[in-house]
């Protein structure tokens, strides 16, 4: 038979493509799927620009309250460090202590807890002054002016003394302003220097290493009564006293010390040492506000030497509370070094020398008020430590005498005690002479028996000529006089207590004899008498049977 044709073939689809019903599916599938992803992207494109709007009004909102925040910060700094005197500070605000920001907060160490505390940012509405350092020339009064505004100062006048050109012997002098009497009140061969009275004129600190080290030390008002306060191991100085501090109180008073090998502000206070400041810079010259709630320092934390106000809360109930570790508010920064402030007594203006930038040159007295703005300038170059009249009316500070044509204060240099009116800024001379006196500090009244000072002797120079030692001194409250008060000499191989009667000697009466001259200079010593291992001559007062009064003189070195 015939062979069979075989069928045609089958055309299969690839296995790739659908069926042709699965393929029509598929199109009206992606069609739906298209329009699907058109209608989303139209609904996120919606959401977005809802979204947006109500981010923009969120942060809208969020602005309008910082800036609530930022106004209220401002007017709470404001009200704690610029409350008009007579108004007391808000106890509550903690003298200008405010919450801390989120994440800004440092650990500093109140007694051997670690506390965090806050950083007080300034405000816009206090901006740091910028002090240009030019100079205003100092007016030249006429003599009879002069004359007329000295003729009206009262008061009593502490200041540092230097003897004989060696910096690290100095001492604490007393000057009555209005009866012209100069009193030594320390007499001997340590460095007793920046002395401070006490608001109320019966005390006064001043640092001195008679103790071996640089403490801080207290005396009566004429000089009596001398007593280690504060002894911290470190260099003690810049002791300052609080406005609000009562006879008997134990402190507060502020000061700087190097205990923690580092210059520090602290307060004592009930007894105690508290550190205020942490950081590696060098603090000096504290000063308190009037109402106690700020201290104002001199501080290099930021590299050079700027003011500083720091917060204190001497109201709080407990010591550690009131003085703490905090974060200080700069008040007064520019490219020079600001340092040595001091507030006036009502609280209105602070007044600080400036100096060109790392120098210990002589500085430029400016004035701002305690809004940090208003600022002029109060002398030209060559002065330093500044202090306020009790009044508020004058402003005493050291006036440069540079000898040597170096800007810079040194033993060849000397320094006199003036003072300028801020009214009109009159200068005029208090203190002049060839010593070299510095830091002064001006108290209204002094207890009436301090009126009567401890007798002093203090030898002010030495100069060997023809076989003798020419001594020249100074004596306070007295003239030697045999028989009655008088003065015993003697080389520094001799103890204080064998320098009178009944010590084994041997000392020099002066005057030697009833009658005799007992002005300076002392010329009883001779060089070739002079004892092989003594370095200085000593001099202490003597009473009318010989007996010396100890502390009552000081020793001096021989050429």
């Amino acid at each position: 038979p015939p062979p069979v044709e075989p069928p045609p073939p089958t055309e299969l689809p690839p296995t790739s493509s659908p069926p042709p019903v699965a393929a029509a599916a598929r199109n009206k599938r992606l069609g739906l799927l298209a329009a699907g992803l058109l209608l989303g992207a139209l609904a996120l494109f919606i959401g977005l620009n809802l979204l947006s709007n109500a981010t923009e009004k969120a942060t809208k909102a969020a602005v309008a309250t910082a800036n609530a925040a930022a106004t209220a910060t401002a007017q709470a700094i404001a009200d704690a460090l610029l409350t008009p005197p007579g108004f007391p500070p808000d106890p509550g605000k903690g003298g200008g202590e405010l919450p801390p920001d989120p994440g800004q907060t440092n650990v500093g160490q109140t007694g051997v807890e670690q506390t965090p505390f806050p950083i007080i940012t300034l405000p816009p509405e206090l901006e740091l002054p910028t002090l240009a350092p030019t100079a205003t020339p100092t007016p030249s009064p006429t003599p009879d002016a002069v004359a007329a505004a000295r003729a009206g100062l009262s008061g009593y006048l502490l200041f540092t003394r230097n003897v004989g050109g060696d910096p690290n012997t100095n001492e604490i002098m007393r000057y009555d302003l209005a009866g012209g009497g100069l009193v030594a009140l320390t007499a001997n061969s340590a460095d007793d220097h920046i002395a401070r009275w006490s608001p109320d004129g019966s005390q006064i600190a001043f640092t001195s290493n008679r103790g071996g080290g640089y403490d801080i030390w207290l005396m009566d008002a004429n000089g009596d009564n001398a007593r280690r306060l504060i002894g911290t191991g470190g260099w003690d100085e810049y002791a300052a006293w609080a406005p609000g501090w009562l006879a008997g109180e134990d402190g507060p008073i502020a000061f700087i010390t190097t205990a923690d090998n580092s210059s520090e502000l602290h307060v004592y206070a009930g007894g105690r040492v508290f550190r205020l400041s942490n950081h590696p810079g060098r603090d000096e010259w504290p000063s308190w506000w009037a109402e106690g709630a700020v201290i104002a320092y001199g501080s290099e934390r930021n590299g050079d030497m700027d003011i500083y106000l720091m917060p204190v809360e001497p109201a709080a109930q407990q010591l550690a509370q009131a003085y703490r570790v905090r974060s200080p508010t700069p008040f007064v920064v520019s490219d020079a070094d600001e340092n040595e402030p001091a507030w006036s007594p009502r609280g209105h203006e602070l007044v600080f020398v400036q100096r060109s930038r790392g120098s210990d040159a002589y500085g430029q007295l400016i004035l701002v008020d305690s809004a940090g703005s208003n600022s002029r300038h109060l002398s030209e170059a060559f002065a330093a430590n500044p202090a306020w009249s009790p009044d508020g009316e004058w402003i005493v500070y050291s006036r440069g005498i540079d000898v040597n044509g170096d800007s810079r204060f040194d033993a060849k240099d000397g320094s006199d005690i003036w003072a300028v009116r801020v009214e009109d800024g009159l200068h005029i001379p208090l203190i002049e002479g060839e010593s070299n006196d510095g830091a002064p500090h001006w108290a209204a009244t002094i207890p009436e028996s301090a009126s009567q000072s401890s007798l002093r002797a203090l030898i002010t120079g030495i100069v060997g000529e023809d076989n003798h030692y020419a001594v020249a001194f100074e004596t306070f409250g007295f003239t030697p006089v045999v028989p009655g008060q008088h003065l015993h000499f003697f080389w520094n191989t001799v103890t204080p207590a064998n320098a009178g009667v009944p010590g084994l000697g041997p000392f020099q009466m002066y005057p030697i004899e009833a009658g005799g001259s007992g002005a300076s200079p002392f010329t009883l010593f001779k060089i070739s008498d002079r004892p092989a291992q003594a370095t200085q001559i000593c001099v202490l007062v003597a009473n009318a049977d010989h007996t010396v009064q100890a502390n009552s003189g000081n020793c001096f070195p021989l050429p």
